[in-house]
């Protein structure tokens, strides 16, 4: 148990920093810091994680709705209010998507519309344990200084975020002790599974291997 919380927290630090490009610095210093304390107590409380877990969503349901309508979750009737300080929403725009870019526009508003979902979820969720769910924080869309200019960027930047939420959820899945609560979370953790495979299999493809990957010879024998 030691060794994975040292590793979840691991994670999480790496998360911490790319959160803190996009402004949502008070958001993952509050989960470091409980991850933190996890070592020498019984660990975060599944009201903590699942806090945590709606941070991420926040930025993910920002960023695929700002793409695809041009606006924040909130002007769409999407509660963003709750404990701690909340925040708003700058930078980003809608994403032009051309003529042969209907397969890529099509997986956005469906991104757009799960994570807009999970945000709900979670804080049904967190309701569920007499939890608190946590305001939106501030979230700085053109921290990172691409994401919106074309669909190559787009794109690059789904599969950025899609990445992290499949490994924030399986690093913290074994941290939870709700098994309802879990549930939930493996069903948001194979939708974000999903996402990655369906953003990396979008025209033109997205490469999944190192820059260095050479295919090793054919080591098949012959007839």
């Amino acid at each position: 148990m030691e060794e994975m919380l040292k590793s979840l927290k691991t994670a999480a630090q790496n998360r911490r920093g790319f959160m803190m490009k996009l402004g949502m610095a008070g958001a993952a210093a509050g989960v470091a810091s409980q991850l933190g304390s996890a070592q020498t107590t019984s660990g975060p409380s599944d009201v903590d994680i699942l806090n945590f877990a709606l941070n991420l969503e926040y930025l993910e349901a920002e960023f695929y709705t700002m793409a695809t309508t041009g606006k924040t979750i909130d002007t769409l009737g999407y509660t963003v209010t709750g404990s701690g300080t909340g925040g708003s929403v700058t930078g980003g725009s809608m994403v032009t998507f051309g003529a042969n870019d209907g397969y890529a526009k099509a997986a956005a508003l469906e991104l757009a519309h799960d994570e807009q979902t999970h945000v709900g979820l979670l804080q049904g969720a967190i309701a569920s344990l007499g939890g608190t769910a946590v305001a939106r924080p501030s979230i700085n869309l053109n921290a990172l200084g691409f994401g919106f200019g074309s669909v190559q960027d787009f794109l690059k930047l789904a599969r950025i975020f899609e990445d992290i939420g499949v490994t924030a959820y399986g690093g913290a899945a074994p941290l939870i002790s709700n098994k309802t609560i879990l549930g939930y979370a493996a069903r948001i953790l194979a939708t974000e599974a999903q996402h990655v495979g369906n953003i990396r299999l979008l025209p033109p493809p997205l490469s999944t291997a190192p820059t260095s990957f050479r295919r090793p010879a054919d080591r098949s024998c012959s007839p």
